[in-house]
């Protein structure tokens, strides 16, 4: 008999399964291989852990336990309206992981506002910073314009040069800088992105590079844009939306073409923006946008992906392409939207360095709220995959959730299961809500729904009245096998004579139809199914909440001033007045390598070459006016690193420092201009900046004019020690003066 029912553990499917019972049981063995650990609710401070919360109860001492996964994963959480997906699934695990040693940060859609009413309080407490972009009051919303990062790395890619840096010290110094085909000890070598160079043919195929790979990033995220704002609506036909697409892009593509005009002419970094790019579309002229497109540079992407549109015969034909870019378009001319993305009034660099909540506030009877909503969820999802790819073994140090309450009311995110199926690798993972999974198939179809809910290892079941999800859950959960209530004996009593094997859902379809209120039905990856309880959070006192944030700030801004907003009916721009980018970098010819061999050999043609005189003491007082800016310049490109001496030398072409040229500018001056604008960029210590610049100051300017006092006649020493004394006090003092103010 025990032969038989082995045979049938070992060949028949039987699924793990345990109770909540058993929960409670098994999670406090540390061995236990199903589960995490079991933390008492005041201890997470101190624990660190990626993974999320499975069960959460009072003991039997009353006091709030929290089980957690044993790898971290997406989660799914399925229930119709009233279920408790809200009330057992976010609200506690957000409460949870915010008190975490490790504390993630959050991205949370609030289709009804109550998410930031239940937990703005608790995560201030923990330290968050809270941020909120609130649709519904869009006058007291933070701002956030989604498209500057496109506009950034249309800039970066065009004024790489700049970032090149030329260095005369020696590349010991920058242990952290790698290097490429470096060859010997050059007197002069280039760091570029974090890579030293020895010569300028490789430095300038990095350059190249790197100009091609932003380029094809803003391409890409062009496209990406497009796809979001432009639905497929006839999978049979998508010609019309493919069409109505190469517009939307050609007249993003136009606008970053002007952003690199000539200064006076060039749309500005605050008028790339939503706004302008939906107007120039819904609200010009067809004589203007035809234009406008035709303007564009003949090379660039603007023309090649417009032009065959705008300037099409078959007119009805084209009115088809302006009438499905229109339709869906329209709900982008919403204030709400246009407000809340005018500018930027947060910043989200720092969202994997600090903890960071940014609450996403929007009224659910909108689509175009969703569809903004989804822009601004790519938008993050980008930017901080670009972080992760930047730091040790390409990933987050700390995890990013994005919290989608009424993930299945979104209209359709094309790229999400690409999403879904990377961003494990990046630590940065999702919590979805729908209803069923026949609200996840309507809108995505039946092959990306799968992708999307396959990739969600971990799933919740709170309950639905929808067949077709209970029935596609209770055969996720797998069988059990079972000797049939119709084996019989044999004569004997005592063996089975006849062994029928019954095989039954492990959790049947009428038993998720009979779920009680705070149970919940778990299925994870490498887990048994588990039949667990997430209590209500008011029903735990621990997750009371605090009282709301306040985060309404009127802003003034109106957004349809000058400074946001770009009109190209007024467009006139043919591009022969496109500002001129080199393509290479250039070593300054007149920059010397050192600056103090340069000073001497301006001393000794003055000093020993020419007789000495009044006007030998004028040349060099006008000289020394020269080099002294000159040593300014060199060393804050050296903090700073970048070249402020080649800036400078182009300020001064253009006449935007006034009343100076660059081999005429009085010490004051120069450290007057230069110094307001980069005291404050430099990151480094004030003090130890004037004690470093003094010493500087004392190795080659002190001693370059003692050198001269040296050999001059003596009738001039005194004049030489006073003009070396002026100097000790009208510029050194001034510029600690300035610079500890």
């Amino acid at each position: 008999m025990n032969r038989k029912i082995d045979l049938i553990s070992k060949n028949r499917e039987n699924t793990p399964f345990y109770d909540f019972k058993d929960i409670k049981k098994l999670c406090k063995d540390p061995n236990n291989e199903y589960f995490g650990k079991c933390v008492p609710y005041n201890e997470l401070e101190n624990y660190e852990t990626n993974c999320i919360p499975i069960a959460h109860f009072y003991d039997d001492n009353n006091k709030l336990q929290v089980v957690f996964s044993r790898d971290p994963s997406h989660a799914l959480g399925i229930g119709c309206t009233g279920a408790g997906k809200t009330t057992s699934l976010v609200i506690p695990k957000v409460n949870i992981l915010s008190s975490l040693k490790n504390k993630p940060s959050f991205i949370i859609i609030d289709v009804k506002g109550e998410l930031h009413d239940k937990l703005s309080g608790h995560l201030k407490e923990k330290g968050y910073n809270i941020k909120v972009i609130d649709l519904d009051e869009p006058e007291y919303s933070a701002s956030w314009n989604p498209l500057l990062s496109i506009y950034d790395k249309y800039i970066e890619a065009h004024e790489i040069v700049k970032k090149v840096v030329e260095h005369t010290d020696s590349i010991s110094d920058y242990p952290n800088l790698s290097k490429f085909a470096y060859k010997g000890k050059p007197s002069v070598w280039y760091e570029f992105d974090d890579v030293a160079y020895s010569d300028l043919t490789n430095l300038n195929k990095a350059i190249s590079h790197k100009k091609e790979k932003l380029i094809a990033d803003v391409s890409e995220e062009i496209r990406d844009l497009s796809y979001m704002f432009i639905v497929t609506q006839n999978l049979d036909d998508p010609h019309w939306d493919d069409t109505a697409r190469d517009l939307f892009a050609g007249v993003i593509f136009a606008m970053l073409e002007r952003t690199i005009l000539e200064d006076g002419k060039c749309l500005t970094r605050n008028q790339f923006n939503l706004r302008n790019i939906v107007n120039a579309i819904l609200a010009s002229r067809e004589d203007d946008l035809k234009r406008f497109i035709n303007n564009s540079d003949r090379r660039g992407e603007a023309y090649r992906f417009a032009t065959r549109i705008v300037n099409m015969e078959a007119e009805k034909t084209k009115s088809c392409y302006f009438g499905v870019l229109s339709t869906q378009l329209s709900p982008f001319k919403s204030y709400a939207i246009q407000k809340v993305t005018i500018k930027n009034t947060i910043n989200f660099d720092r969202i994997t360095d600090e903890p960071e909540a940014v609450f996403i506030k929007m009224d659910d009877l909108k689509e175009s709220n969703y569809k903004l909503a989804q822009l601004i969820i790519l938008r993050l999802y980008q930017q901080i995959k670009n972080i992760a790819k930047k730091m040790p073994g390409r990933t987050l140090t700390k995890p990013v959730h994005f919290i989608l309450d009424e993930f299945g009311n979104f209209p359709k995110f094309n790229e999400f299961a690409k999403m879904i199926s990377v961003s494990r690798s990046y630590n940065i993972w999702y919590t979805m809500i729908v209803q069923s999974y026949s609200q996840l198939k309507m809108i995505y179809g039946e092959g990306v729904s799968n992708v999307i809910i396959e990739n969600s290892n971990m799933r919740l079941f709170f309950g639905t009245n929808d067949f077709y999800t209970m029935k596609s859950f209770s055969e996720a959960c797998g069988k059990k096998a079972k000797i049939s209530e119709v084996a019989y004996l044999n004569g004997n009593s005592s063996n089975l004579s006849a062994c029928p094997i019954e095989e039954f859902p492990t959790v049947p379809v009428s038993d998720l139809s009979k779920i009680d209120t705070s149970e919940v039905y778990i299925t994870c990856f490498r887990m048994p199914v588990l039949h667990s309880r997430m209590e209500r959070y008011y029903l735990v006192k621990e997750f009371e909440p605090l009282p709301p944030v306040e985060y309404r700030v009127i802003d003034n801004i109106e957004i349809g001033t000058k400074e946001y907003t770009f009109d190209i009916g007024e467009d006139d721009n043919i591009f022969s007045g496109k500002k001129q980018f080199p393509s290479k970098y250039v070593p300054n010819k007149k920059k010397e390598a050192d600056i103090t061999k340069k000073m001497l050999a301006y001393f000794e043609e003055l000093l020993i070459i020419k007789k000495p005189g009044k006007n030998a003491i004028r040349s060099f007082i006008e000289v020394s006016r020269t080099i002294l800016p000159m040593y300014i310049l060199d060393y804050l490109s050296n903090v700073n690193e970048r070249n402020i001496y080649m800036d400078y030398r182009e300020l001064s072409k253009n006449n935007l420092i006034t009343k100076t040229t660059f081999y005429k500018t009085l010490n004051k001056e120069i450290v007057t201009a230069f110094l307001e604008n980069e005291i404050e960029s430099l990151d480094v210590n004030k003090e130890s900046f004037m004690d470093d610049l003094r010493k500087r100051f004392d190795e080659v300017i002190f001693n370059s004019m003692n050198y001269a006092v040296a050999i001059f006649p003596q009738e001039f020493s005194e004049n030489l020690k006073f003009i070396r004394d002026d100097f000790d006090t009208n510029t050194l003092d001034y510029l600690k003066e300035f610079i500890l103010k």
